[in-house]
């Protein structure tokens, strides 16, 4: 496997660990807050969708100026 080959699994990978940290803290905020749980969990869901596709779009134009 090559160098950008390793280097971009270990991005994906740090993507999803930042996403899910990033959608818990979301989510325990919101029931701090006083949120239900159902709503909570629907914060915590939206915000590591959005996190997760907000950072593997920047992965993709690295990726994609990278190898141009």
């Amino acid at each position: 496997m090559s160098t950008a080959m390793i280097t971009l699994l270990f991005g994906i990978c740090l993507a999803l660990l930042t996403s899910a940290l990033f959608a818990a803290v979301v989510g325990l905020a919101a029931r701090i807050g006083g949120a239900s749980p159902a709503s909570a969990l629907s914060r915590a869901g939206d915000a590591f969708t959005k996190t997760l596709n907000l950072t593997l779009l920047i992965i993709g134009l690295v990726v994609t100026v990278a190898a141009s």
